[in-house]
C-alpha cells in the first residue's frame, strides 16, 4: 500500500512538473552581438531605396598600413559605377563594377600595374545583425562586400567594407572601401525590376595622403 501510495505522489509530481514547464517555455537563446569593428563610425538608419555613386568622391580605397611600402609611393585609381538597392522587404540587387588600378612609383619612376576588376550583379536577402550593419550573401568576389557598416543621412548612404587582404605582385595589401551613394532621383520599382541611371566615375586617391 506504502508502495501504491509513494508511486501515486511520483505521478502527481511529475505532472506538475510538465504542467509548469508549459506554463513557462524556454525561451530561445539569444543571438550574441557581433563584434565587428570599422575603420570609421557607422551610425545605421534606414538604407531602403535606389543609390548610385555620388558625383564626388564616389569610391575611397585606404590601406589599412599605408606605411608598409617605406618610400615607395603608392597610388590607387578607382572605379565605381551601376547602383545599389535595398527595399522594405529586406531583398537587395547590386549592379555595379569597381576597378582599382595601383600605380607604384619607385624614386620618381611610375612602375604600372594591371588593374582590378570586379563586377557585381547579385541579388537576394540581406539580414541586419546591428542597426548599423548589412550582411549580404555575395561569394567569388575580388572585392569583399558582404559585410558592411552604413550611415544613411539625408539623401546619401556611406558604406564601408571590413578590412580584407589580397596578395599582390608577392605583398600582401590590406585594404578598405568607402561607397559614397547618393539617392537616385528618377529611378523606380517596377514589377520587380530595378530601373536607375548609371552612373561612371573615377577618383584618385594618394596613399601617402591618407591619415
Amino acid at each position: 500500500m506504502r508502495r501504491i501510495f509513494v508511486l501515486g505522489v511520483f505521478v502527481m509530481w511529475t505532472v506538475v512538473l510538465a504542467c509548469n514547464k508549459g506554463l513557462h517555455p524556454v525561451e530561445p537563446p539569444s543571438t550574441p552581438a557581433l563584434d565587428l569593428s570599422f575603420p570609421i563610425e557607422v551610425y545605421g538608419g534606414n538604407p531602403c531605396g535606389v543609390w548610385v555613386p555620388a558625383l564626388q568622391n564616389p569610391l575611397e580605397v585606404h590601406l589599412v598600413n599605408p606605411d608598409q611600402f617605406g618610400n615607395v609611393r603608392f597610388e590607387l585609381l578607382s572605379e565605381d559605377s551601376g547602383q545599389f538597392v535595398f527595399d522594405e522587404r529586406d531583398t537587395f540587387k547590386i549592379q555595379s563594377t569597381i576597378k582599382i588600378t595601383p600605380q607604384v612609383y619607385i624614386w620618381g619612376n611610375p612602375v604600372k600595374f594591371p588593374p582590378f576588376e570586379d563586377t557585381f550583379n547579385d541579388s537576394g536577402l540581406y539580414e541586419q545583425p546591428q542597426g548599423n550593419v548589412l550582411i549580404l550573401p555575395l561569394k567569388n568576389h575580388t572585392f569583399q562586400l558582404d559585410t558592411l557598416g552604413y550611415t544613411v543621412a539625408g539623401d546619401s548612404l556611406i558604406l564601408i567594407n571590413l578590412p580584407h587582404a589580397f596578395d599582390y605582385m608577392g605583398m600582401k595589401i590590406e585594404y578598405y572601401m568607402i561607397f559614397h551613394l547618393v539617392r537616385s532621383s528618377s529611378s523606380g520599382l517596377v514589377r520587380d525590376r530595378f530601373i536607375s541611371p548609371t552612373i561612371g566615375s573615377r577618383f584618385r586617391l594618394k596613399c601617402c595622403d591618407m591619415q
